[in-house]
């Protein structure tokens, strides 16, 4: 089989697999709908009012979730609501002989709640991160609190589309 052979076969398997995957239903999450923008996900998570988090970490938690869900603002009327209760924990992974640690793991845990307008979902959402600890007091609390942001991250777009599937999932069952 020549060059011009494998490349024409390269395309009909490509053009073959992208047409089983618009038979199959598949739709993105964000996707714009050019026939009713009321359902425009987009305008659905600015819709959402998202209540403030208790304590440093879900504040951050907070901020990192507006600039997901909302990144224009908030939309005059928020008839859904976002609860959010976050936890955090740390334990020491590697602990050596004179009981000191090399290496630390933070699970931060988040339970969230989505209501409003006959919706009423709730989701869990855990994330693990490690880091290590070194003698330098302040190199080890640095490395900590980086671990807590990366996870608090990574929990902000998880919930992200948890609350955009759930609103996709609620406008298209109205």
């Amino acid at each position: 089989m020549n060059d011009i052979d494998r490349r024409r076969l390269t395309g009909l398997l490509l053009l073959a697999a992208a047409g089983g995957l618009a038979g199959c239903g598949f739709s993105p999450v964000y996707q714009s709908s050019s026939t009713d923008k009321d359902t425009d996900i987009l305008v659905e998570l600015s819709k959402v009012d998202i209540e403030l988090i208790p304590d440093r970490e879900g504040q951050m938690l907070h901020n990192f979730l507006l600039d997901r869900m909302q990144p224009r603002g908030q939309a005059a009327q928020t008839p859904y609501r976002l609860i959010t209760r976050l936890s955090i924990t740390t334990r020491d992974l590697g602990v050596q002989l004179d009981e000191t640690t090399e290496r630390s793991r933070i699970d931060v845990n988040a339970a969230y709640t989505l209501t409003g307008e006959g919706l009423n979902r709730s989701f869990r959402s855990r994330i693990s991160s490690s880091f290590s600890t070194v003698d330098v007091e302040y190199a080890s609390l640095v490395a900590e609190q980086d671990a807590i942001e990366r996870s608090l991250r990574s929990i902000a777009g998880e919930m992200t589309v948890r609350v955009a599937a759930a609103l996709k999932a609620h406008k298209a069952a109205e």
